[in-house]
């Protein structure tokens, strides 16, 4: 009888789906349940080296799951208004309007939030004064946003905010360390830029380096340093036959531009002995442009078919009294 209640109570056990381990007395542990989001193409997967096409759901890490409402109604109604996953690494070939997601909590602020804003909207009217291609528009558009992380913390670094409301001081130590009088030179605004380019300076009618506290003045101005920074690596590259940069890699030498490395952008030399003689650009150990990359993991970009809005000089102003 003890044999056939054994024999009954296990098979009990087996058909109500329970672990053999249970028997014995252990505890069963319940697993969280995945977080799964309807993917804005139906069927993409945003991974690590960029977006790729395969059928599963679009999924969050556990450090992302801050905001179930905001992504699955932020998601469906991207891809109700027709925006897909970048078509590949960087876009349409034709100009298509842009949409930049921050899934990391971390990184969304108050400024960044407004600061991507200004990068979708005013895409069209930085294509045309920089005569840039799709594709390199939405490159540079993630890498200014690690730029804004890496320099600021995404507007909440406190020394950040010491250093831009005691320009006097910074300027006495510059003067101290370097024996200069510049207060011109001195990093301004949210992405810590020196110089304003002059054509972002007329087209929204800016009024010095003060306007860089606005997140979305800096936004147009650092895409505009970018942009001239990449007009010069493109021309570097051709004037100095520097045969590492390729299109593959031409945007992480553009950074050595943007932080004012131009020194290291040359080809390598040597001595008698085969011995490198003079310091090159190496972006694959270079602190600034790792941690920018890690920053950029923390976005979803996506593009639709249509060409993003030009609004022209009439009314750019609005950036700067936003």
């Amino acid at each position: 009888m003890r044999a056939f209640i054994s024999a009954l109570a296990a098979l009990i056990l087996l058909l109500s789906g329970l672990e053999p381990a249970l028997a014995s007395g252990q505890v069963a542990q319940a697993r969280p349940a995945a977080k799964v989001y309807p993917s804005p193409t139906g069927n993409a997967f945003l991974f690590e080296g960029g977006p790729k096409q395969v059928f599963a759901p679009w999924r969050l890490a556990p450090s992302e799951q801050w905001n179930e409402m905001y992504w699955y109604g932020a998601l469906r109604k991207s891809a109700n208004q027709g925006f897909k996953l970048l078509s590949n690494e960087f876009g349409h070939e034709a100009p298509s309007e842009l949409r930049i997601m921050i899934k990391d909590r971390k990184m969304l602020t108050a400024d960044s939030a407004k600061y991507v804003e200004a990068l979708e909207k005013e895409k069209g009217n930085l294509m045309a004064l920089y005569d840039l291609s799709n594709r390199e528009y939405n490159h540079l558009a993630v890498i200014a946003f690690g730029i804004l992380g890496r320099e600021t913390e995404f507007g909440t670094n406190f020394m950040y905010y010491v250093k831009e409301r005691l320009q006097l001081g910074v300027t006495l130590k510059k003067a101290f360390d370097d024996w200069t009088l510049k207060p011109e030179k001195n990093s301004r605004g949210l992405t810590q830029i020196k110089t304003i380019p002059e054509g972002i300076e007329i087209m929204y009618c800016l009024k010095g380096p003060r306007d860089l506290r606005n997140p979305k003045v800096a936004a147009v101005a650092t895409m505009g340093f970018l942009a001239e920074s990449l007009q010069y690596m493109k021309h570097r590259t051709r004037a100095q036959n520097l045969w590492y940069v390729n299109d593959s890699n031409i945007f992480d030498h553009t950074l050595y531009v943007y932080f004012g490395s131009l020194r290291q952008l040359t080809n390598p030399r040597y001595d008698a002995l085969g011995r490198q003689v003079n310091e090159v650009a190496t972006p694959e150990h270079n602190l600034y442009l790792l941690r920018v990359k890690e920053i950029l993991k923390g976005l979803v970009v996506l593009e639709s078919g249509r060409a993003p809005a030009i609004t022209g000089q009439n009314i750019a102003c609005r950036l700067r009294d936003s």
